[in-house]
């Protein structure tokens, strides 16, 4: 083979990346669809044709590699070849990713559990939220309330104006107090699944809140016919813990390679911070 990669725009894998998605067993997963919008793309070529492409982060992690049905038992090698020419640090693997998964795994690298990816649940009794007096979506006017709050409610300012130009969050109320916030949010724009997601502030946790915020959100997902996804950080176990009890169950996971255990170490405390 005579391999080229050449650095390209979104919108020129956009159809390489729908293929992708739909070979895939599960459903994307929203905190590396945040990563891939702001990363750089490349096509794989082969004697001048694209033959797929790959997707390295801002943090020089590969987030996404994808070759044609007629490659894929040359894919490890590609793989390989891709990982040493553009010196990637680490690589952000969905564990339904079986083709990214498997280069991985044959390429011996070391490896860390650093999300849960909860994409099936069971049925629950909807949570009593009758407790919220009044719960309404959140717009770009709550902007200058919601920027005090930076206890984990946004990561950026950047992704806080997104949240409510977008209309993605809800507000949740009792009498005037403002007790959390959910997030609905469409994952990329081939299907209609939303992940969700929730934020309680500090004076309110630890009282059940959390647990009937992803109730009402799962319940409006399910009324509406939209697929419903989330997810954790590993060592998130509160989250965790509220997922399960309105039924969502896990069995993938995000997982982070390297070469070293310092190229795995690098980007950990970045995927616990925005997962």
């Amino acid at each position: 083979m005579t391999l080229k990669y050449k650095t390209v725009k979104h919108k020129t894998i956009k159809s390489y990346r729908k293929l992708y998605l739909e070979n895939l067993p599960e459903l994307q997963e929203l905190f590396i669809e945040w990563i891939v919008e702001k990363s750089n793309f490349y096509t794989i070529n082969n004697a001048g044709k694209a033959i797929g492409y790959f997707i390295v982060s801002k943090q020089n992690s590969l987030v996404e590699f994808f070759v044609d049905t007629q490659y894929i038992n040359e894919a490890a090698g590609i793989f390989e070849n891709i990982y040493s020419k553009f010196n990637i640090e680490n690589v952000l693997c969905k564990s339904f990713d079986a083709l990214l998964l498997k280069c991985c795994c044959n390429g011996k690298m070391k490896y860390k559990v650093v999300g849960h990816l909860f994409r099936d649940y069971i049925d629950t009794a909807p949570q009593d939220i009758t407790e919220f007096t009044k719960i309404e979506l959140a717009d770009e006017s709550d902007y200058d309330d919601f920027v005090k709050h930076d206890n984990e409610l946004y990561e950026t300012k950047e992704d806080l104006r997104f949240f409510l130009k977008n209309r993605y969050a809800l507000k949740y109320y009792i009498e005037d107090k403002l007790i959390g916030c959910g997030f609905l949010i469409k994952v990329n724009e081939f299907y209609n699944h939303c992940d969700i997601g929730m934020w309680v502030d500090t004076p309110y946790r630890n009282k059940g809140y959390a647990t009937k915020i992803i109730s009402d959100l799962k319940q409006r997902c399910i009324k509406d016919g939209v697929t419903v996804t989330c997810g954790c950080a590993a060592d998130n176990i509160a989250s965790r813990k509220v997922l399960e009890k309105n039924g969502f169950r896990t069995k993938h996971d995000l997982l982070m390679f390297g070469k070293t255990e310092e190229s795995i170490q690098e980007l950990t405390d970045f995927v616990k911070e925005n997962i």
